[in-house]
């Protein structure tokens, strides 16, 4: 019985650790807010987009002075997500760009922060006063530029990539910051439906334990991918302008296996987007689209 409880341990921890820090086939458009909205929602059949959670989300990007982050098209960013109102959760996550529509990206992430200190400051208070008082950021910055110092040589996966890609992260500051709010769906079809005929459908075969609740609780709905709806709002974090960005981004992830059936899928949900809600494919992230605005004439 101990076996089998360690070795059941390892696997649900391996499974975390995926999920976690993996790749993923998205996909980003370009799409009007009123689209996703009540019956709107219902003219994409026989794509089904199931509303099931909504939260905030506070980024903070950095990068060195030569921009060597985005000319590597990847982006690093410090994350506070507020899923319950007063309930945060922190992460460090480094992602590859969306160079070409369809690209599976890879991303990097940690969130332990509980002991993570500057000058006995807690990261995550640092994250917080940042984010709360305009007038701390430059100390803050700084504090924070500290902390990537501290870690260059560490082992967490984002400065482990870092190292892969020869950055130095003794030189990074915070260069935008803003927050999102974040509509989450699942997406998925029916299996008496036209398009599970067509393609004989069955269920995803998912590893079962990253398959939603709401899909065990349904077994009739077959769960074909994940999207995330934003309205974001981003500031510059290297002066004092006061201009802000605002960018609507829908992101639709592949979750169905085997992953080949999935991308048809996908392919399909996109052409009908585009036709009914004149939905535009984008390959630019949040950190490229508002780094750019405030710093287009940087030299990269």
């Amino acid at each position: 019985m101990v076996i089998f409880k360690i070795i059941l341990s390892a696997l649900l921890s391996s499974q975390f650790l995926l999920a976690r820090s993996g790749v993923e086939e998205q996909r980003k458009y370009i799409v009007d807010p009123a689209k996703l909205d009540g019956d709107k929602l219902s003219l994409i059949n026989p794509f089904v987009f199931y509303p099931h959670s909504q939260y905030i989300t506070f980024d903070i990007y950095f990068d060195t002075p030569n921009w060597d982050i985005r000319n590597s098209s990847h982006s690093f960013r410090l994350r506070r997500v507020e899923k319950k109102k007063g309930k945060w959760e922190y992460a460090i996550q480094i992602k590859s760009e969306m160079v070409e529509a369809s690209q599976i990206r890879t991303e990097l992430e940690y969130k332990d922060f509980s002991k993570q200190k500057v000058d006995k400051s807690p990261v995550i208070e640092l994250i917080n006063q940042f984010i709360a008082d305009e007038s701390a950021r430059p100390a803050i910055s700084k504090k924070l530029t500290q902390w990537m110092l501290r870690k260059k040589d560490s082992s967490l996966p984002p400065f482990q990539k870092l190292r892969d890609l020869s950055i130095d992260s003794s030189q990074m500051r915070p260069i935008v910051w803003g927050h999102s709010v974040r509509q989450r769906y699942h997406i998925y079809t029916d299996k008496n439906s036209a398009l599970a005929k067509t393609y004989f459908i069955k269920n995803s075969e998912k590893n079962i334990f990253l398959v939603p609740p709401f899909f065990k609780t349904n077994p009739q709905n077959i769960w074909l991918m994940e999207a995330s709806f934003d309205r974001a709002v981003f500031r510059d974090a290297l002066t004092d302008q006061k201009d802000e960005w605002v960018i609507h981004e829908l992101e639709i992830e592949n979750k169905y296996r085997p992953r080949k059936l999935g991308t048809i899928l996908l392919n399909d949900l996109e052409k009908k987007m585009g036709e009914v809600w004149n939905a535009k494919v984008s390959t630019r992230s949040k950190y490229l689209s508002s780094s750019s605005h405030f710093h287009k004439d940087e030299k990269e």
